[in-house]
């Protein structure tokens, strides 16, 4: 039988730990092991795991950090020091399903399969349902990444194979697509979370696979590291698609021609040959999809309508609109990008100076992608 490791990581979590604790002791496919990596809690953190440990009908092994690592490299360290074939992610303050690990190993069987992951109830600190992650709409939900990029899922919902920890020495290279202009010019690039890291990893190597069951109960509270922003209204959306884009977009580019220079690297790292191979391609999508972004944020810092037009030109022969190429921005990119960023892009920019250390022309981008990729 497949062995799975729960790698959980915690953080002044004592008030809801214990629940969570007893919700993997109460599983219906026991873990093979429990892995906890205590980011220097000040609470009772680990006295609350250490007395869990002492009844657990499976080993619970509890390390402590020596310095604060910050929730993602705290995450990256307890899926390192898991041991089973299988490894899923837990949070510290939400309540499993009986069912969780049972249902997640079971697209296991298909050796192809990197990575599954599934719909969460979210609950209210009291533990009141408040809806669903995501939409039960199956055939929308069941492979997003497939024509975006950047999606990635919740890290309380995944399993995936252990193969996909022997990268994570490359993880310090990633650059994070998932920010707000607000944050961008406040922090400049930050490396992926954990698990969009582990969900990017998964797509290129094999089979992505989505369970429609909510199979966690998601708690929200104040105190959470990352929470679930909640459906977005129609004021957050147009802010979305006004800020800047021109930063927004060369940060994609950033986060792109990262993706490829890690692939490249893994695949001279991948353990086989046809890993090798595929990774090598995502290598080369990726270096596209650098180039098409860097040409998208050019388009809307350009402060000249002829310099526009001609990166507006660039995008659509290089069949950016169209959906002939992978991850293309397709129809209505092309209509979001002709109206606010050829006709309206100078009166959509404001005053503001990019994050200190930040590099605003993507030359950094620039000098390793030759025009040729489009």
């Amino acid at each position: 039988m497949t062995s799975i490791s729960v790698a959980m990581a915690t953080y002044n979590g004592a008030k809801f730990l214990r629940e969570q604790l007893d919700s993997l002791a109460a599983q219906s496919l026991p873990p093979s092991e429990v892995v906890i990596a205590d980011d220097c809690s000040s609470d009772e953190s680990r006295a609350v795991a250490a007395d869990f440990a002492r009844t657990a009908p499976f080993p619970v092994r509890a390390f402590r950090n020596d310095d604060q690592l910050g929730y993602k490299r705290n995450f990256l360290r307890a899926v390192g020091l898991c041991a089973s074939d299988l490894i899923a992610c837990c949070d510290q303050d939400d309540v499993w399903d009986p069912a969780k690990l049972e249902r997640a190993t079971q697209p296991f069987a298909d050796p192809n399969v990197m990575l599954v992951h599934h719909n969460s109830y979210i609950v209210s600190p009291s533990g009141e349902v408040l809806g669903l992650l995501r939409s039960s709409d199956i055939a929308r939900d069941a492979a997003p990444h497939e024509s975006n990029p950047w999606f990635a899922a919740y890290g309380h919902t995944l399993t995936f194979r252990k193969a996909l920890a022997q990268f994570s020495p490359l993880w310090e290279r990633s650059v994070s697509a998932h920010s707000t202009e607000d944050r961008i010019v406040r922090f400049g690039p930050e490396p992926e979370s954990h698990d969009h890291w582990f969900f990017f990893l998964a797509s290129e190597m094999g089979r992505v696979v989505y369970l429609p069951e909510p199979l966690v109960r998601y708690r929200q509270h104040d105190g959470n590291a990352e929470g679930w922003g909640g459906p977005m209204s129609y004021r957050r959306r147009w802010r979305h698609r006004l800020e800047r884009r021109d930063l927004v977009y060369d940060l994609c580019a950033k986060s792109a021609a990262a993706r490829s220079a890690i692939l490249s690297e893994a695949s001279r790292l991948a353990p086989k040959e046809d890993y090798a191979t595929i990774m090598s391609e995502g290598s080369q999508r990726y270096e596209r999809l650098a180039w098409l972004y860097e040409r998208r944020a050019e388009l809307y810092r350009s402060s000249h309508f002829g310099s526009r037009l001609r990166h507006f030109a660039s995008l659509t022969r290089g069949h950016a609109y169209d959906g002939r190429g992978f991850w293309t921005f397709h129809a209505k990119g092309g209509i979001k990008d002709a109206i606010l960023g050829l006709m309206f892009a100078p009166v959509l920019r404001y005053a503001g100076t990019p994050p200190s250390g930040a590099d605003p022309t993507c030359s950094a981008v620039r000098s390793r992608l030759s025009p040729s990729t489009t």
